[in-house]
């Protein structure tokens, strides 16, 4: 069973159990993090659609809302 997690509030949502229907989309992205001596970075991208293929790629973050998506771009300074 899959159970996807909130990157932001740890909300919790189950896609194979749960109708898509009944519940606000959720958001999907990347944030890929490049470290060198003296710089850490985010790349952040965020998909357009959700992608039940795709829920599980490296650096996979998943929102249940706008609001959680927005705190987590600017806890980690991206715009």
């Amino acid at each position: 069973m899959v159970t996807i997690v909130c990157d932001t509030c740890k909300a919790e949502a189950r896609p194979n159990t749960e109708k898509r229907n009944s519940h606000a989309p959720w958001i999907q992205g990347y944030d890929l993090i490049t470290e060198t001596p003296s710089l850490m970075q985010h790349a952040i991208r965020m998909l357009d659609r959700w992608d039940e293929r795709r829920i599980a790629e490296f650096g996979a973050v998943h929102f249940c809302s706008i609001e959680c998506k927005d705190k987590y771009l600017a806890k980690n300074k991206a715009a």
